[in-house]
């Protein structure tokens, strides 16, 4: 049922929901939060240990939130994977981060190498999978 997950460790919602597929759009403002009060830049980048970040198929939603409560764990759906290969996130009704793959994938810099098994995965995700 899981395609993919990420930790929450290094680098926050940005970095563990941002590296599982080539477009996303990420609701800040539905990340449940440890500390309240917290704006969209700090959510986007608050590193917080034990959370994991997981795609999966928007048919499988219902019987992946009845196994999480099953198993007395909290899940909630805070980003939707597009076909538009951006990484873009809303806080408040604000878009505050819109940035490309391509920029993305790159590190600021120009690789001279071929792509990473990640970004060949990240293309066989299906638009509409929900994190």
């Amino acid at each position: 049922m899981i395609k993919v997950c990420n930790d929450f460790g290094a680098g926050g919602v940005g970095v563990a929901i941002g590296e599982l597929a080539d477009g996303l759009i990420i609701e800040l403002d539905k990340v449940p939060l440890k500390y309240p009060g917290l704006d969209g830049t700090e959510i986007a980048l608050s590193e917080s240990q034990e959370r994991m970040a997981v795609v999966i198929d928007k048919e499988n939603l219902d019987l992946f939130m009845k196994e999480v409560e099953e198993e007395d764990l909290e899940a909630t759906v805070v980003a939707r994977v597009t076909e538009e290969k951006v990484l873009r996130m809303f806080w408040k009704d604000h878009e505050i981060v819109n940035v490309s793959r391509e920029f993305l994938d790159t590190n600021g810099i120009r690789k001279k190498y071929k792509s990473s098994n990640r970004t060949a995965f990240r293309k066989q995700l299906s638009k509409g999978s929900t994190i």
